[in-house]
């Protein structure tokens, strides 16, 4: 019995032992360069490079990283010199509770070199866990146009920041990587924490029956191994379900996560709530569970639109550098075929429509060609594929609205339908539609400065001659009724969910093959000017084709189904097809 009793004692013991916080004196390095140091400086950086300016660069650390540092203290900064022959004559370290506070902690070094180079503080600062944020960085006199600055690691938003004369400049937008910056923090430090550092959805809204994905950023803030580490997640509060993050953690190592949440078998429209927990692959406790947890929300809803993203490049026969759109449309179209509508607005050729192009060049000002506007955001872009592929990778999926487009051609007229649904209802909008009419396989000689291979590869073009005869797409042809829309195109206020119709008719375009027409229906916010949706059919009704003898096409509003039906061709079929006897929400019926 006593020995029972003395084994129980000491299970309870060790229970306690391995879920007590195991902390132990020593020194960690607390920032987002992974530890190391670019070879070389990274160039002359605007914002960093200058003759006779002061310079700072600094990181921040957020409150979740700081709260397992309590009662420790920044004992020194850890700079990392690239391999450069010139150096400031000193450097200032520092440590801030506000990025343009006082300093708290300072120390000055000189005699630099390349490496890491620890400032020590005259007098350390103490982390009370409570700051919002703590910032840690240097300070310099560049006497000389030069630049040691050292990117390295991940790029984090916290970790690129610089100030040259006053004004701050943040870098992580370069995906450079972050500043060799370190925080050496000495004290009771915990050995085994892992914190989960951001965690999030791109989606606001998602549908139901369909997936969401979770993305985040987990650290190791302790000197443990983290092997497989996990995320244990649970919806409304719901049965916990785990996914394991592939990846070997040492200390100070960082990695992304991205999984999917299916919302299959839910039907209720509303918020849902899914709480997020970082825990270790081997089951051991966290030393430090308060910085474990996230909360991440997304909105169910029955009903979800999906964003077009339309790019109007700006080409023409003439310009040899234009090649590169004419690629990147092309592959755009290819991959991305349900949500991307690309439109060449040419210039100086045969295929000039001037009010279009008279706009475009208004609109990218000094830019040239070629160049694109992305769905009118405000910004000039460059139509290379990979910077089109990279935009539609970041723009949100989710749209406000949806829009369908129908269009037919009687004598030389086309008249074109639209039907839109908003995903909000809204007051005082002013919400806009535009028409445009666009043709493929068009004959052009084209200038190619990527003939012969001078410039590298390009889509083909690098095999074709400088002077190339090829065929074109999607050439706007004609802009209807304006480029920016006509106001009152759609009411001022909008319900969800209701369908709102705009019909235009104008005259027929000049065109070559009417089986290489399409059109487009631009949604546009009128008060911003931006493309908020689109929609692009090729299946136009022609009024003036020919008809098998005896057969004449009519437009009926009949809801029944017509007892004698033929499609399109005037083929007789059994019962009729959308896409070939519905046009502008009315039923075709051919009749003898």
């Amino acid at each position: 019995m006593k020995h029972k009793l003395l084994s129980a004692l000491m299970l309870v013991a060790l229970s306690v032992l391995l879920a007590s916080p195991s902390y132990a004196q020593g020194k960690v390095y607390v920032g987002y360069c992974d530890s190391s140091i670019a070879d070389d400086k990274n160039g002359l950086i605007g914002g960093v490079s200058g003759n006779d300016v002061d310079i700072d660069l600094a990181i921040r650390i957020p409150q979740n990283l700081l709260a397992s540092y309590a009662g420790c203290q920044v004992a020194a900064v850890n700079l990392g010199l690239p391999n450069v022959k010139t150096f400031p004559s000193s450097v200032k370290g520092w440590v801030r509770t506000s990025r343009d506070g006082a300093n708290l902690a300072e120390g000055t070094k000189s005699g630099l070199k390349p490496g890491w180079c620890p400032i020590s503080m005259k007098k350390p600062y103490v982390i009370t866990g409570q700051e919002e944020e703590l910032w840690v960085g240097v300070t310099y006199h560049q006497a000389s146009k030069i630049s040691f600055v050292s990117f390295a690691g991940e790029t984090d938003p916290n970790g690129a920041w610089s100030c040259k004369n006053g004004k701050w400049t943040d870098f992580s937008a370069n995906k450079w990587g972050s500043l060799s910056i370190e925080a050496i923090v000495e004290g009771n430090v915990p050995t085994h924490n892992l914190t989960l550092i951001s965690a999030g959805c791109k989606d606001t809204y998602v549908k139901l029956g369909s997936s969401f994905t979770v993305t985040g950023s987990i650290k190791n803030q302790a000197t443990s191994t983290a092997v497989r580490p996990k995320i244990r997640y649970a919806i409304n509060g719901g049965e916990a379900r785990e996914y394991t993050i592939p990846v070997t953690l040492a200390y100070h190592e960082s990695a992304d996560f991205s999984f999917d949440i299916s919302t299959e078998g839910m039907t209720e429209e509303g918020e849902c709530d899914v709480r997020l927990e970082l825990v270790w692959g081997d089951g051991t406790p966290d030393d430090h569970p308060g910085d474990n947890v996230y909360s991440v929300a997304v909105q169910l809803v029955k009903e979800l639109y999906y964003r077009k993203m339309v790019v109007e490049e700006g080409t023409g026969a003439w310009c040899g550098f234009c090649v590169v759109g004419i690629v990147g449309l092309r592959e755009m179209k290819k991959n991305y075929p349900d949500r991307f509508i690309g439109i060449a607005v040419h210039d100086g050729d045969s295929y000039t429509v001037s009010s279009y192009d008279s706009w475009f060049v208004s609109q990218i000002g000094d830019e040239g060609l070629p160049s694109c506007l992305i769905n009118r955001d405000g910004n000039v872009g460059y139509p290379s594929e990979a910077e089109l592929k990279a935009f539609y990778k970041n723009m949100p999926s989710v749209a406000d609205a949806d829009i369908q487009v129908q269009a037919s051609v009687t004598g030389k007229k086309i008249t074109f339908e639209s039907t839109t649904r908003f995903f909000k209802p809204a007051k005082n909008a002013d919400y806009r539609v535009a028409f445009v009419v666009l043709e493929n396989q068009l004959p052009i000689t084209q200038k190619n400065y990527y003939a012969d291979n001078v410039k590298g590869e390009m889509g083909g073009f690098e095999k074709l001659e400088r002077d190339c005869h090829i065929y074109v797409d999607d050439v706007a042809r004609g802009v209807y009724p304006s480029i920016q829309g006509t106001k009152g195109a759609l009411p001022s206020t909008v319900e969800r969910a209701t369908d709102y119709k705009y019909t235009y008719t104008a005259t027929l375009p000049t065109y070559k093959k009417s089986e290489n027409v399409e059109v487009v229906a631009l949604l546009l916010n009128g008060k911003t000017g931006e493309i908020v949706q689109a929609a692009k059919t090729s299946e136009i009704y022609d009024f003036n084709a020919e008809w098998p003898e005896g057969i004449t096409p009519t437009l009926s509003a009949i809801d029944s189904e017509p007892s004698n039906s033929y499609d399109l061709t005037g083929r007789k079929v059994s019962r009729p097809q959308r896409g070939q006897l519905f046009i502008q929400g009315r039923k075709i019926q051919l009749k003898r």
